[in-house]
C-alpha cells in the first residue's frame, strides 16, 4: 500500500489526498522517519491543506511525544489557516492532548464549545456524540456513572433522536455508552434501533455493535462470549482500537498473562491516529495496569518502568486523578529501595 501511494504521489503532482494515505502506512510499517520526510514534502508543497497542518502532530502521538505535538499544534494555529474544518480538527486535536494527560476539566471546557458550534449548526448527531465523549470522562475514569448518564439523558431531551434524520441518530455510540454505564437494558435499546436503521438503509453494522456486545457479555459474566464478541471488533484499518477493551475483559476474567500479553502489543503497534482512537481514555490505565501487574510478578524492571510512564503522563493531571498519581509514585518508592544496587 505504501508503494502506492507512493507512487501515486509521483504520477499527481496536484494531489494532496495521497500524502496522508502514505504517512499512514509508513507508521503502520514502523517508518517514522519516512512519515517525518512525507509530512515534510506535503507541508513545503501546500502548507494550508489540513494533512500538512494536522499530521505532524499525529506523528509525534503516535510516537507518545505529546509536547512535541502540542508545539506542532501550536504552529499550526499561528499559521493562520483561513478554512474552519481545519480550525476546528486542531481544536479537537488540543482537547486529546488535555484528555491524554488527565486534564479533564480543560478538555471538557473546549468540548462544550465544540458542542455548541454543533447545536447551532443544526449537526445534533455530532452535538450527541462530543456530549457523550465529555460523559465518558466520567464513566471512565472519574467513577461518576450517575452524572453521566444524566448528562446525556439531559442532552438527549434536548435533542430527540427522532427528530434526526435515521442515519445521523448514534444508536451504536449510545449503545457503548449505556454498556459501559452498566445501563444494559439502554444499550440493548439502542443495538435494536440501529439494526432496524441498518436493515432498512441495507448499511453493514460498525464496529461499535461488536463492543457494545462484548461489554455487555462481559456486565453478565459471559467472558468467553465477551472475548469473542471483541474479536470480531478487531477489523478494519485501525490495529489497536479494540485491544484496550480485550485486555480489560481478560482483566475481568482473570486471565493476567494474557491481559499482558494483549496490552504490550498494544502498546507496540503503531497506528497513525491511536490518541484519537483509544490513547485518549486507555493510555494511562494500560500503563498503570502494566505496572500493577509487572509488581504481582516479581518483575520490578518493568514495574517501575510502566509505573514511572504512568506518573509522567499524568504529572499534570486533574486534583481529582492525583490519588492515582501518588499511589504510582509510592510503588515506584518501595520498588526502588529493594532493587539491588550494582556494584
Amino acid at each position: 500500500a505504501n508503494q502506492l501511494y507512493e507512487r501515486a504521489i509521483e504520477l499527481d503532482s496536484a494531489g494532496a489526498l495521497y500524502y496522508e494515505g502514505a504517512i499512514i502506512t509508513q507508521i503502520a510499517l514502523g517508518d517514522f522517519g519516512g512519515a517525518e520526510e512525507t509530512h515534510r514534502r506535503i507541508a513545503e508543497k501546500f502548507p494550508e491543506h489540513q494533512t500538512a497542518l494536522l499530521a505532524g502532530s499525529a506523528i509525534a502521538t503516535a510516537r507518545f511525544d505529546y509536547d512535541l505535538a502540542e508545539e506542532r499544534l501550536r504552529a499550526a494555529r499561528e499559521s493562520g489557516s483561513p478554512n474552519r474544518l481545519t480550525q476546528l480538527a486542531l481544536g479537537f486535536s488540543e482537547v486529546q492532548i488535555a484528555e491524554i494527560r488527565g486534564q479533564l476539566g480543560e478538555a471538557e471546557r473546549m468540548l462544550e464549545g465544540v458542542a455548541l458550534i454543533f447545536e447551532q449548526q443544526g449537526d445534533y448527531g455530532r452535538y450527541l456524540g462530543t456530549t457523550m465523549r465529555i460523559a465518558l470522562y466520567d464513566v471512565l475514569l472519574r467513577a461518576e456513572i450517575d452524572r453521566a448518564v444524566d448528562r446525556v439523558e439531559a442532552a438527549l431531551a434536548r435533542h430527540p433522536l427522532e427528530e434526526m434524520d435515521p442515519l445521523e441518530r448514534p444508536y451504536e455510540m449510545l449503545a457503548v455508552f449505556y454498556a459501559l454505564a452498566g445501563r444494559d437494558e439502554q444499550s440493548r435499546a439502542m443495538l435494536a434501533a440501529a439494526k432496524a436503521v441498518d436493515d432498512q438503509a441495507s448499511y453493514d453494522k460498525s464496529t461499535e455493535d461488536e463492543v457494545a456486545r462484548a461489554i455487555l457479555a462481559g456486565n453478565e459474566g459471559r467472558m468467553e462470549e465477551a472475548i469473542r464478541q471483541i474479536r470480531l471488533a478487531d477489523v478494519g484499518e485501525c490495529s489497536v482500537c479494540a485491544l484496550p477493551v480485550l485486555g480489560q475483559i481478560y482483566d475481568a476474567a482473570g486471565q493476567t498473562d494474557s491481559v499482558v500479553a494483549v496490552y504490550e502489543r498494544y502498546l507496540e503497534t503503531s497506528w497513525l491516529y491511536r490518541l484519537a482512537s483509544t490513547d485518549w481514555w486507555a493510555l494511562a490505565g494500560v500503563y498503570e495496569r502494566l505496572g500493577g501487574l509487572y509488581e504481582l510478578d516479581g518483575d520490578t524492571e518493568k514495574a517501575l518502568y510502566y509505573y514511572n510512564r504512568f506518573a509522567e503522563l499524568w504529572k499534570d493531571a486533574d486534583p481529582e486523578l492525583q490519588p492515582r498519581v501518588n499511589a504510582a509514585r509510592r510503588a515506584i518508592e518501595r520498588l526502588s529501595a529493594e532493587q539491588p544496587v550494582n556494584h
